[in-house]
């Protein structure tokens, strides 16, 4: 049934997570929504890390791929998992 294959399509689609509801593991990279004014005027969505550094009583978002330093810690209001690389990524770059 069409609406069946519907419902299971939009079941697959990532979806946005509030932090509020629930944050992802600690040194997992995501796909990240910002506070409106974090980085500039309005939204923006970043990739970022999810940490657990000593010094905090609850994990952080970092900006990725950056050394973690205070002024990389990012308001996050939303989050969602990376996406998979297509299948041509991994049949071109990914390990045999």
């Amino acid at each position: 049934d069409a609406l069946a294959y519907i419902n299971q399509l939009e079941a697959r689609v990532p979806k946005w997570i509030s932090v509020k509801d629930r944050v992802p593991n600690p040194s997992t990279y995501v796909i990240a929504l910002t506070a409106p004014g974090a980085l500039s005027v309005g939204q923006n969505v970043i990739v970022a890390d999810y940490i657990h550094p000593k010094s905090e009583d609850h994990g952080v978002f970092v900006i990725a791929y950056t050394n973690y330093d205070d002024k990389d810690i990012v308001p996050v209001t939303h989050w969602m998992p990376l996406p998979q690389p297509p299948e041509e990524y991994d049949l071109l770059y990914g390990e045999e």
